[in-house]
């Protein structure tokens, strides 16, 4: 023992030892200095905590061969130990990225930011689709928004998989086979049903039908006052996770999916918090149809919008989801209308207030963070609160976009993939899924991908211009010629700002003497899409400096 400890002084491990504890730990205190402003991910921490501890092991074994005699060849048994000890660390590094992709490198767009799966591979699924309006000559908001409200019940329930409100309300024809509805958005059921509303009398019929084999499940009929409106919603929401619980029960996965637990839990109970938050019935109305309004996401209908949030809010001052539309409606007027810019501190106030009021609505979250990341440019707020949402609301699809930005602009691109797949999974028919995919992709390089899927959110949706703006901005990367990256322009532009001299950014492309104009008359234009229309047109220095002064 004499002689090992004799060997230990004179080859210098311990000297070796503190001397490299010593730098690693000056490493690690540079990486807690930096990291937050850099915004260096998790997995690259964990990456060099992997590396750093391998490494100690490796100076250990140099030090034992080299510490007493100086230079040295290295010997066989020294190479082996270091091999093996590199094969460690690789293992350790591959283990880290396996807990965020397959084994082949795909990403698994159900592993949460932990690693641990958002829904289970045969986790129980359904579609709410649109309620069928009986009542003549009216619009279907009022239908559309009480199927919106179970849809938002039913997804803030843990362990079950709801489709999109996009995808699933593309099935407004009756006549459609349930089987072909649960192949195209791939859901084991749907929730269909109509609406009745006459005077002050309310009837709303439901069915629960299973999409593989299209036969009924359950169905009800509620024939209440319009007063008992939000029971009603309680008791349907409450009557499908139950029924769901029994199916699955059948099929032997209830152990899995938690369903018989959730049946009891959710329901008309008196100490169940009603979503919705305002017993007005007005109000709710006007909630409704402002929430009908930003839908669409066109200036007028916006504009609409904030005014029907406000009547609401002047009815019921306690109303937090129509807080909630307020700060959105606002969000997206000013994120396209200049207009729109002096009503942000309205809509910052009622974001907050939203949340105050109603701190277990994923909706609320939402806008806070929204607004925090398109105008602020808070990202520490932003990402808070868009993960507060979907902890509330795995499947509330609006939360995923731009959290997904978020995380692959700020250095967390795997994650930042992740998130950005599983609209796919929830809204599998949705042109903003493809669209936001599209461009996740073209940030990675998979160009022909990316290509694909802007072209396929422009056939979900050919009204929807943001993957035109998208193949104008990189349509370079893509491939596309000069011609077509200035026809998608033009598209985007007639939509969204039909005052801009399309012609004139066009033919900037190909002449450098007209970039000056162009960035004249790009400069009234949201900092972000004008800093892309200067990098567009060649004006890096322009675009840089423009980004800069907004952020």
């Amino acid at each position: 023992m004499a002689s090992f400890f004799d060997r230990v002084k004179h080859r210098k491990l311990v000297q070796w030892a503190v001397a490299y504890l010593a730098g690693a730990w000056l490493v690690l205190q540079v990486l807690d200095v930096i990291e937050g402003p850099l915004r260096i991910s998790e997995e690259l921490q964990l990456a060099v905590l992997v590396v750093l501890a391998i490494g100690f092991l490796i100076a250990l074994v140099l030090a034992w061969y080299h510490g007493e005699r100086g230079r040295q060849r290295l010997s066989g048994v020294e190479l082996v130990i270091i091999a093996g000890l590199l094969a460690l660390m690789g293992t350790g590094l591959r283990a880290l990225d396996l807990g965020r992709t397959g084994p082949d490198g795909s990403t698994d767009p159900n592993l949460s930011e932990d690693g641990s799966r958002i829904f289970a591979s045969d986790a129980p699924s359904v579609a709410v689709l649109p309620f069928n309006n009986l009542e003549d000559g009216t619009d279907d908001y009022f239908s559309d928004g009480l199927a919106e409200e179970l849809l938002s019940r039913l997804g803030s329930t843990p362990g079950i998989r709801v489709a999109s409100r996009t995808s699933s309300f593309t099935f407004r024809d009756p006549a459609v086979d349930v089987r072909q509805i649960g192949r195209a958005l791939g859901v084991r059921a749907v929730v269909e049903g109509s609406v009745r509303r006459s005077a002050d009398r309310l009837r709303i019929t439901v069915a629960l039908i299973d999409t593989e084999s299209g036969f009924e499940i359950w169905s009800g009929r509620y024939d209440r006052e319009l007063r008992d409106v939000f029971d009603v919603q309680d008791e349907i929401a409450g009557s499908v996770v139950a029924e769901l619980a029994g199916v699955f029960e059948l099929q032997g996965e209830v152990a899995e999916s938690g369903l018989s637990q959730l049946a009891q839990s959710v329901g008309p109970s008196p100490g169940t918090p009603r979503r919705s938050l305002t017993e007005d019935l007005e109000a709710f109305d006007l909630y409704l149809l402002g929430r009908h309004r930003w839908a669409t996401r066109l200036p007028d209908e916006l504009r609409d919008a904030i005014g029907l949030f406000e009547q609401a809010i002047a009815r019921d001052s306690s109303f937090a989801l129509a807080y909630s539309g307020l700060a959105d409606a606002i969000d997206a007027l000013a994120a396209g209308d200049p207009a729109g810019l002096p009503l942000l501190e309205r809509a910052r106030w009622a974001a907050r207030r939203g949340v105050e009021l109603g701190p277990e609505l994923a909706e609320t979250h939402v806008s806070v963070g929204m607004l925090a990341l398109d105008f602020e440019m808070d990202w520490t707020t932003g990402e808070r609160e868009l993960r507060r949402a979907l902890e509330i609301n795995p499947s509330y699809r609006p939360a995923y976009d731009p959290l997904a930005d978020l995380l692959r602009v700020t250095g967390r691109f795997q994650e930042g993939m992740v998130k950005t797949e599983i609209p796919i999974q929830l809204d599998p028919l949705s042109a903003t899924a493809h669209a936001w995919w599209g461009e996740a992709l073209t940030q990675a390089g998979r160009y022909e991908e990316a290509l694909s899927a802007l072209r396929r959110a422009i056939e979900l949706d050919a009204g929807y211009v943001r993957p035109d703006y998208l193949l104008a901005t990189r349509g370079a990367f893509l491939g596309l010629s000069t011609e077509e990256r200035g026809r998608h322009l033009g598209r985007w532009a007639s939509v969204r700002v039909p005052q801009l001299p399309v012609d004139l950014v066009k033919d900037a492309l190909d002449d450098p003497s007209l970039r000056d104009d162009a960035s004249t008359a790009v400069s009234s234009l949201h900092p972000v899409p004008r800093a892309e229309l200067l990098l567009m047109i060649g004006a890096h220095d322009e675009a840089l400096q423009t980004l800069q002064r907004a952020f």
